[in-house]
């Protein structure tokens, strides 16, 4: 080997030790970045607890009177069929919460009935993420 050839070998050496630093810490950095955005805060406004709330106050009635008159024409006796459509919509909320990342439960259900043969069912509608919780008072009134 000549003299010169140790001194180029050295030399791409140096830079390629160069070349692998200046990649790690590009990759730190895009790192760095990456986690910099997981720190923003939660905006409620934009959130899907909001809108699953609005989703269910919007379905919630109808659903439980269907499943209701369903039991109902199947022979249920309508306190009955009343509590049966709560609990089997209250498991359906669930697990459709799970699926968008979401609990979404009905607390403290109680039902009541009345002279006109009307039911109240109060409750509360449970909404939560990772970042935000929400509880909403939920009334129905269900005519079987």
């Amino acid at each position: 080997m000549r003299l010169g050839d140790e001194d180029n070998d050295r030399g791409q050496m140096l830079l390629a030790t160069g070349m692998v630093l200046l990649m790690s810490l590009l990759s730190m950095a895009n790192i760095s970045v990456r986690l910099v955005g997981l720190g923003e805060p939660y905006d409620m406004a934009e959130g899907d607890v909001l809108r699953t709330v609005d989703e269910v106050e919007t379905q919630l009635p109808g659903l439980v009177e269907t499943r209701t008159r369903t039991m109902i024409g199947d022979g249920v006796p309508a306190q009955q069929a009343i509590e049966q459509a709560v609990n089997s919509t209250t498991q359906d909320l669930y697990h459709h919460g799970m699926l968008r990342g979401l609990d979404v439960v009905l607390l403290t259900e109680t039902i009541e009935s009345n002279a006109g043969g009307s039911f109240f069912v109060n409750a509360s509608l449970g909404i939560a993420d990772d970042e935000t919780r929400i509880e909403v008072p939920i009334h129905l009134v269900v005519q079987p």
